[in-house]
């Protein structure tokens, strides 16, 4: 490079160099330098005033819009943290009330299971009273009819002691003067047709029952199965309609005659249980026989019952309560295990289960009547025995049956031993 000449020579560069210094500027191309470089510098802070502008505006929509936002947060926060804190604390309270009272706690826990427990016998106990399984087993000598009325009987009237004394002899006369008069009308048989029948008969006989022997209000199940006759009631007619299946057809053919299979075929007998226990044994004797089975009203003028009588037929080890090794065959009374078992097969019996006779009708023969009318109906039935069960305070009805023959033996149908299972060769 060449040094410059000096701004203040104006000689010319030599010819050697084919060049010329610059000239100097002159005042308007100066001017118009400036003038550029101004335009250049306003320009530039235009830019950055626009610049600068836009931050401002963009702060401005910023500050105007995010704290409204934020603080909606934080106000849906603390409504949050103020409804868990609510629950914590009801939950710690719980807490700590269970943790005081856990004592009482335990204690309405355990007052809750007692009570489930209770309402559960209860209906258990009421259940069973009136659904009463007969599963006693006879244990012991069983005495004589005879022997126990002379023995046991009470000296003092029947009546004085709490149950129902005989009608005056002045009644017994009318009531025979009544029969005797009337025995179109009073002493004719009818069975029982209707539901409304049936409740009829079921309640007379029970309350009849109770009035001659108040002392089996005490005994077990009776005075619950008294009270639930009522839900009982489906179960009586039911069996009714099982057992009386021909009850019409049979009334019509008088005491003799019946349209039932006569059931003295011994091939058809069932055999003992096979495990041989005393306890199958007597639930077995306990069940009755289907479609053997009538049940007899007897009415008075105005239409109320003032007699009836049930008979069904149930089941007793062969050969086990009845002697006929001499001429006329004799009840056996006391009938232990070793004779069941030695039994070859389960003979059907005749069974009254209900007969019952009106107080001021008492001394009359309608229960003479009605029980001639089984009996004759369980030979038509081709029966040997016929048998029922009578209370052992029942001291007029046994008397009574011991003057027509019967006879006490070891009861195997299973009453247990409040009870008499009385029993007659037919």
């Amino acid at each position: 490079a060449l040094p410059l000449p000096h701004p203040s020579s104006s000689s010319q560069v030599s010819n050697m160099g084919r060049c010329t210094l610059p000239r100097q500027p002159s005042q308007r191309r100066l001017r118009h330098v400036v003038l550029l470089a101004s335009l250049i510098t306003a320009g530039q802070r235009g830019i950055s005033y626009v610049t600068a502008f836009c931050g401002i505006t963009s702060r401005l929509k910023t500050t105007d819009v995010t704290p409204r936002r934020v603080l909606d947060d934080f106000a849906d926060d603390l409504v949050y943290r103020e409804e868990v804190s609510k629950i914590k604390a009801l939950r710690a309270a719980q807490l700590a009330k269970v943790k005081e009272s856990s004592w009482a706690t335990d204690l309405d826990r355990v007052d809750d299971f007692l009570l489930i427990a209770v309402v559960f016998l209860i209906g258990r106990y009421i259940w069973s009273a009136a659904n009463p399984t007969r599963d006693s087993i006879p244990k012991g000598r069983m005495p004589s009819l005879g022997e126990w009325l002379r023995n046991e009987s009470p000296t003092q009237v029947p009546g004085s002691w709490g149950g129902r004394a005989p009608p005056a002899p002045e009644a017994v006369a009318a009531a025979r003067d009544a029969v005797t008069s009337n025995e179109g009308s009073v002493c004719k048989l009818q069975t029982v047709t209707s539901v409304g029948e049936l409740w009829e008969l079921y309640s007379f006989a029970t309350q009849q029952i109770v009035e001659e022997v108040p002392s089996m209000l005490l005994e077990r199940n009776f005075i619950l199965s008294l009270l639930l006759q009522m839900f009982s009631f489906p179960t009586v007619y039911s069996d009714w309609s099982k057992y009386e299946s021909c009850a019409v057809e049979e009334l019509d053919l008088g005491p003799s005659g019946t349209v039932l299979k006569p059931l003295s075929d011994r091939s058809e007998r069932p055999g003992l249980p096979k495990s041989g226990k005393a306890r199958e044994v007597v639930l077995e004797c306990g069940k009755m026989i289907d479609s053997y089975g009538l049940s007899l009203l007897m009415r008075s003028g105005n239409r109320d019952i003032i007699a009836a009588a049930t008979l069904r037929v149930k089941r007793l080890p062969e050969g086990c309560h009845l002697d006929d090794s001499m001429e006329e065959p004799s009840v056996v009374c006391t009938v232990d295990i070793n004779m069941i078992q030695e039994a070859d097969a389960l003979e059907a019996v005749a069974y009254i289960e209900a007969i019952a006779v009106a107080r001021e009708w008492r001394g009359s023969g309608l229960a003479s009547k009605l029980l001639s009318y089984m009996e004759d109906k369980a030979k038509a039935w081709g029966l040997n025995l016929i048998s029922l069960h009578v209370h052992r305070d029942n001291w007029s009805a046994l008397a009574f049956y011991h003057k027509k023959g019967f006879e006490v033996t070891s009861d195997w149908m299973g009453w247990g031993d409040q009870f008499f299972l009385l029993l007659k060769p037919l």
